[in-house]
């Protein structure tokens, strides 16, 4: 038998069981679609465009809000079809692309996509177009491109350097016989490998003072013209190795730069330095000139070099020196001068006991008449 009261509660038990169950789907209405609710560090998914989109590229993500795209092995075609995607979101952290067949990058390739990193590599991409990066210009920082040696040089990839307005760091390798200057007042860091280039451009530095770090390797460069690097005043590396230098004139080592830590010229042909060759080398400077053609040592090309480097050296090892009476100047200097010099025991050939203060000794006996003074 049932009181009223248990009428009561199975009535308002109905009521509760009617209010979750409209709650519940209410709430359930109004869930956002299952891709909004994802925000795990992963790849593909949103915030990536659709995988099958921008198939075979992958896109990757992470918490802090950072896309990244990769492509692999793909052609022209394959590029242009994955940047037709819908893309819910088009600031970039890094693009690459590697491997694949793209001779042109073209000019709106990208849309509305913009890059702070571009990594290009192996690509056999002959030619950038002038616009092909447009949209990165007010974001692109870092720019980096490999190509592998080629029988036709390629054209210099960044005819249009001066609208990246935050541009820090170019790393470019490849067969190009040529390059343009340098016009970004934002670039800190450069590094070129131009396999076929003989020659710098008039004036190639003047329009990028900022620049810091300077690698000029594996290129054909014969010489420096005077005051190359004279207006880069925060330059702190310099490094032309690997080339095909063979005499070092008046000035081609000019500098202006107080923070210039080290100078590396080794692996190249260099047979002869000039007087005055250098200048304007901070006294803690380093200058590495290891691995060349230097016969001798020219007291008017290495005497103030020795002189004013009170906390550098210089490094002329593996050189066929004669370390003959050409070294005598070497007796006038005192110890602690003569200690910047290094690599004399390698170019010398000096082994066994036979050391450098023995040299000293040999060169003092036999070039005694032989005096520069």
């Amino acid at each position: 038998m049932f009181s009223m009261y248990s009428g009561v509660r199975v009535a308002v038990i109905c009521v509760l069981v009617t209010a979750i169950s409209t709650t519940a789907g209410a709430f359930e209405a109004h869930l956002p679609p299952q891709h909004l609710q994802h925000n795990e560090v992963g790849k593909g998914g949103f915030p990536c465009p659709a995988d099958a989109d921008i198939f075979p590229c992958t896109c990757e993500f992470d918490s802090a809000g950072n896309l990244d795209l990769t492509c692999v092995n793909i052609t022209t075609n394959d590029l242009s079809r994955v940047f037709m995607a819908e893309f819910p979101f088009n600031r970039f952290n890094k693009f690459t692309l590697q491997n694949s067949t793209i001779p042109v990058l073209e000019n709106g390739v990208f849309g509305s996509v913009t890059f702070k990193s571009v990594l290009l590599e192996s690509n056999n991409m002959t030619t950038i177009e002038a616009l092909a990066l447009e949209n990165s210009y007010g974001v692109l920082e870092h720019f980096i491109m490999h190509e592998e040696p080629a029988d036709t040089p390629y054209t210099w990839p960044l005819p249009d350097i001066a609208n990246f307005i935050h541009l820090k760091e170019i790393d470019i390798s490849g067969p190009y016989a040529a390059m343009e200057p340098l016009e970004s007042s934002t670039l800190t860091d450069v590094i070129l490998s131009l396999y076929e280039l003989t020659s710098l451009p008039p004036n190639p530095f003047s329009g990028a003072v900022g620049i810091k770090t300077l690698i000029l390797q594996e290129t054909k460069l014969e010489n420096i013209e005077p005051r190359t690097f004279e207006l880069l005043t925060a330059l702190k590396k310099l490094e032309i190795s690997d080339a095909h230098l063979k005499e070092l004139t008046e000035s081609s080592m000019a500098f202006t730069s107080g923070s210039l830590a080290f100078v590396n010229l080794s692996k190249n042909d260099i047979s002869n330095v000039m007087k005055d060759a250098f200048s304007g080398l901070p006294k803690s400077a380093v200058v590495d000139l290891s691995d060349n053609m230097l016969l001798e040592l020219k007291r008017d090309a290495f005497s103030s070099l020795l002189t004013s480097l009170t906390a550098g050296y210089i490094d002329v090892g593996r050189n066929p020196l004669l370390c003959g009476c050409d070294l005598v100047w070497l007796l006038y200097l005192n110890e602690e001068q003569r200690d910047r010099l290094h690599g004399l025991d390698s170019s010398c050939d000096i082994e066994g006991n036979f050391n450098f203060d023995d040299l000293l000794d040999f060169l003092e006996y036999q070039c005694s008449t032989n005096s520069p003074l």
